[in-house]
């Protein structure tokens, strides 16, 4: 479960696992969770890329990702 993975700090397991979720109504939950990820690993090329396209989205985690872009500032 790419959820445990990520708590467990094996990064790059739990994003294989939610690369992996296939399942278009889980979308914007394993976008966000993956945006999650790559802020845990340190990757701020990618967590602000991903943090963006959430933002501009129509994501139930929209707010949530422009508050984060917002304290990045």
């Amino acid at each position: 479960h790419g959820l445990s993975l990520l708590a467990l700090d094996k990064y790059d397991a739990a994003l294989r696992r939610f690369d992996a979720v296939k399942i278009d109504e889980l979308a914007d939950r394993v976008q966000w969770y993956k945006t999650l990820t790559y802020l845990k690993k340190g990757d701020k090329v990618k967590s602000e890329e991903a943090l963006k396209n959430i933002a501009q989205s129509n994501s139930e985690f929209k707010e949530q990702a422009q508050k984060l872009i917002d304290s990045m500032k």
